[in-house]
């Protein structure tokens, strides 16, 4: 009788799933039963790009890396190939046109080229060229949300924003609900092209014309948009059916450029609230934002949730990917912790952040085992894609420049040091509130040339923003994996996992999927950057420390310590559970012993 007791006992347990009792957490916190890419997930989906890099969109390449050559037999040296382009194809329109584009978190516009062009011919030139000398002259605290200023057009130029001319309209409009098209103004002042600026080989990512697609509608609205580099483009707002990566996106609004002197159009996918219907309107009556192609995959049912991943990958890839209302559990490690986006533009009376900023709360420096502190307190950090290099505060440039046994080079702005191999331990690693991103020194380190081919010296890839912001571009966004939740308006980060080929993709619901928020999610910037710079740092093993006697304070206030915790994280806030042992799995066990015993 006991004996039948058992054994029905253990068929009922042993008819309840086990698959999830048994699975064994991994690294990144995620019990993963089956893998599975995003073509296999409702909610998901996924773009991918190549990475080209060059000193213009004509001669971008996957193969180029970049470097400083020496000119002629001077002692001058310059950088090559210091862009990183992030190029993906769309088909536009019922004649599908084959068009290249930029892809930009820095941005939020879609805008193509249209082949009426004016100054297209045979060659290209680049739209965004970030150099230090324009660093340098960038002064966002002083700045102003109407001001025509070198530092006011350059400030737009870096985030993405539009600089618009008084005289024309910026405004937008779409067939199914993205836009009002109420914009009013005259349009954009005629501009002559010579024959020495018709420069352009429009063929190399192709054009858009709008008079071929039956399904394209004019809004009868115009686009205008300008950078500190001097290139801009103008023309039409309207919106039409676009195949990007094999999404189709039914009626997206978009602007056809007619005249630009860029030779290629770019995809933003930034915050609704970076669009030039509205960051760049001419006035508060004609702001307002429409569905750019994040807002509008949600509206179609595409994704469930306006937020996206980005993967770059290591600086030697060729390719890297954006999923769209999704997150790969393979391409990172470790946990991936939540910070919030922060306003920094409430001054100027945006009620909500319209940049992808978060709060920096320390760099430590790393070698090892040993870890030393080199910056504590609070800072706005922009992740821009757009960006290729990192820019820190002055201050902080030279405390990395010389905690990393650099020497300042006058003549390049910037630190140079003897090249480290894949395999050195040296790093900085930066602190969001508590989510950590290591960025080793070979990945920051930009090698130079001299004649014969040998690479003797290398540069760190950071150079001054000429303010208390920093900008953290390609040189970090690599090492990171990203998600951007625009609609919760908080970023998720974790260590990336280089050249990852494995998926274990999970759509976004609701919250991020295995995300718990950073230690530190509240200790934010506020109104301006404070904390302090270690000029020298004291490497321990095993913990990060600093010298007390040679910090210099930043902002407002000085911070001597790491920001305090108000929110908790771990097993609370759905973190790892890697050592419970399941309720089921140890009453499983006891009747196998009780059954022994019986028998």
């Amino acid at each position: 009788m006991l004996k039948d007791q058992f054994l029905l006992w253990v068929a009922l347990i042993a008819s309840v799933p086990v698959s999830g009792v048994m699975a064994a957490p991994s690294e990144s916190g995620h019990n993963t039963v089956e893998k599975r890419d995003a073509k296999n997930v409702v909610g998901v989906r996924q773009l991918d790009f190549s990475v080209l890099r060059g000193d213009s969109f004509e001669s971008a390449s996957s193969e180029n890396v970049p470097r400083l050559v020496r000119r002629d037999d001077t002692l001058e040296a310059e950088l090559i190939n210091q862009q990183s382009f992030y190029l993906s194809r769309l088909k536009v329109g019922s004649h599908q046109a084959d068009i290249g584009i930029l892809v930009d978190t820095g941005s939020s516009d879609l805008w193509v080229m249209d082949s009426v062009n004016p100054y297209c011919s045979s060659r290209s030139r680049v739209k965004r060229d970030i150099h230090d000398e324009k660093i340098a002259e960038w002064d966002p605290i002083n700045l102003k949300k109407n001001e025509t200023s070198q530092n006011k057009n350059f400030w737009d130029w870096l985030v993405g924003t539009s600089t618009s001319s008084p005289s024309t309209a910026t405004a937008t409009g779409s067939g199914s609900g993205s836009g009002s098209g109420s914009g009013s103004g005259s349009a954009a002042t005629a501009v002559s092209v010579s024959s020495a600026q018709a420069t352009l080989d429009c063929s190399t990512y192709g054009t858009f014309d709008h008079a071929d697609s039956s399904t394209f509608h004019d809004n009868n609205t115009d686009f205008f948009i300008s950078y500190a580099d001097t290139t801009f483009a103008s023309g039409i707002w309207g919106y039409d059916d676009v195949i990007i990566d094999g999404i189709e996106v039914k009626e997206l609004s978009f602007a056809v450029a007619d005249m630009t002197n860029s030779s290629i159009g770019v995809l933003g996918i930034g915050l609704k609230g970076l669009e030039s219907t509205y960051a760049s309107a001419s006035s508060v009556s004609e702001m307002y934002q429409y569905d750019n192609l994040p807002a509008k995959m949600v509206t179609d049912g595409l994704i469930n949730k306006n937020a996206y991943s980005l993967y770059l990958n290591s600086k030697d890839a060729s390719s890297g990917s954006i999923l769209f209302g999704g997150v790969d559990h393979e391409k990172y490690s470790g946990q991936l912790l939540t910070v919030p986006v922060i306003n920094t533009l409430a001054s100027s009376g945006y009620r909500e952040a319209i940049r992808l900023q978060i709060t920096l709360n320390g760099i430590d420096v790393k070698k090892g085992s040993d870890q030393g502190t080199l910056l504590q307190g609070r800072f706005a950090a922009l992740l821009d894609s757009g960006a290729t290099l990192t820019y820190a505060p002055s201050s902080v440039l030279n405390s990395i420049g010389r905690n990393l046994g650099g020497s300042y080079d006058s003549s390049r702005q910037a630190y140079t040091i003897r090249c480290v191999s894949a395999s050195d331990t040296t790093s900085l690693v930066f602190n969001f509130g508590g989510a950590t991103v290591e960025v080793s020194l070979y990945d920051l380190q930009i090698a130079t040339y001299y004649t014969g081919g040998s690479a003797t010296q290398c540069l760190i890839g950071i150079f001054s923003s000429g303010s208390d912001e920093f900008v953290l571009g390609d040189t970090f966004l690599r090492s990171a994996y990203v998600v951007y939740d625009l609609d919760g308006l908080e970023v998720s980060l974790a260590q990336a996992n280089f050249n990852e080929t494995d998926s274990d993709v999970e759509a976004i619901t609701s919250s991020v999927p295995s995300a718990t928020r950073a230690s530190g999610y509240s200790s934010t910037w506020s109104g301006s950057a404070s904390g302090t710079v270690y000029t020298s740092v004291q490497m321990e093993s095993g913990a990060a420390s600093s010298s007390n006697s040679s910090g210099s304070n930043m902002g407002s206030s000085s911070s001597s310590s790491s920001s305090s915790s108000s929110t908790s994280s771990g097993d609370e806030e759905g973190g790892s559970s890697a050592n419970r042992v399941p309720f089921s799995y140890l009453s499983l066990c006891l009747v196998v012993i009780l059954g022994v015993c019986i028998v």
